[in-house]
């Protein structure tokens, strides 16, 4: 698993930098159509860049994050790493649910399979469990980079390499002699998941509209005509995979959390060490204190200086000495006489 960097003990001023803007990657949608069967496959294919836009978008908001040092800044006011993490996986979430909501309502408006009322049960079970699938390994995704725009381009090769090319694969094998790989893929690569069960749902209401239940996607009785003839079990282990994601988020937290920790014993630790061996708490009160009189010192002299006596005329003459903004200007115009100032008063007051 990458390490993410240490962060600093005080956030550094940085110049913000803009987040990309999600790039959806670019996938070959007319590929599946082509290879698959054209009644089940082009609704998967359509969301095919939704699930790799949504995906994108949570690892790119995390990366862009991390370039403004939000969490650092947040870490230093007293936010605590469960909190921030439960708060940015409950917003990304609900986000991609109501994206999701949207595609499916468009698609119910049209009845286009797999977007069908009969259907309408299984397809919100499907993204209810996916979705969180999708989220919490993006946010372990996004450990790995420094940039927006490179996160952006490798996690669109990722989802090329993970998600479409091995969906078009299966399509084309023996399902008896991949069915480990499929397993293996739908619990590493939860937009893979995703596909081969909007692919089932498809098949399924195109070919027995009345099926008895919604939620046959649970079992094998509707897969005769199903052309991916191995068990159709992608949701049970996107489950799965949201449980294992949840397991290497904690892990993952306590370790931040226990690094933050360290950084506070070991910054304190160099905080005494410049201080030197016989730095203590009294010692350093008794400079506060010294710092205090000193402080009231000079206002006492500036009071001084201001009463109008000849003394403090004389001060605020010897103190006198700078000129800014003063130019001569070109034949007269311009001419900026420029503003005097005293220099140094404070510590020129004897």
């Amino acid at each position: 698993m990458p390490c993410l960097p240490r962060p600093p003990r005080l956030p550094a001023p940085s110049t913000p930098v803009a987040p990309a803007v999600p790039v959806a990657p670019a996938v070959p949608a007319l590929a599946v159509s082509q290879l698959a069967s054209p009644s089940a496959s082009q609704p998967v294919a359509a969301s095919q860049p939704a699930a790799a836009a949504e995906e994108l978008c949570c690892v790119e908001s995390v990366v862009a994050e991390m370039e403004h040092g939000l969490r650092t800044m947040l870490k230093v006011c007293g936010l605590r790493n469960l909190a921030l993490w439960l708060g940015t996986a409950v917003v990304d979430c609900f986000a991609m649910w109501l994206c999701t909501l949207l595609i499916t309502a468009v698609g119910l408006c049209f009845q286009s399979s797999p977007f069908t009322v009969p259907a309408l049960p299984a397809l919100l079970v499907v993204f209810a469990i996916t979705i969180p699938a999708l989220v919490l390994p993006s946010y372990l995704l996004s450990f790995s980079f420094d940039s927006t725009q490179l996160a952006a381009a490798t996690l669109s090769l990722l989802f090329l390499l993970l998600a479409v090319i091995p969906f078009v694969f299966m399509l084309r094998v023996s399902p008896a002699s991949f069915s480990i790989p499929h397993g293996l893929l739908s619990l590493l690569s939860p937009p893979y998941a995703l596909m081969p069960s909007l692919h089932f749902i498809a098949a399924a209401y195109a070919h027995e509209p009345l099926t008895p239940s919604p939620l046959d996607i649970y079992s094998l009785s509707a897969t005769d005509y199903y052309s991916l003839h191995y068990p159709a079990y992608p949701v049970q282990v996107s489950m799965t995979s949201v449980v294992i994601a949840l397991v290497l988020m904690a892990l993952r937290l306590g370790q931040l959390h226990r690094d933050w920790e360290n950084q506070d014993e070991e910054g304190a630790g160099d905080l005494a060490a410049m201080m030197g061996p016989g730095y203590d708490e009294e010692s350093g009160d008794r400079d506060v204190v010294r710092e205090k009189e000193h402080v009231q010192e000079s206002a006492a002299k500036w009071d001084f200086v201001q009463s109008g006596g000849k003394e403090g005329d004389l001060v605020l003459c010897s103190s006198v000495g700078k000129n800014f903004g003063a130019s001569s200007g070109v034949c007269g115009i311009g001419k900026n006489p420029g503003v005097w100032t005293v220099s140094n008063l404070w510590l020129g007051v004897p």
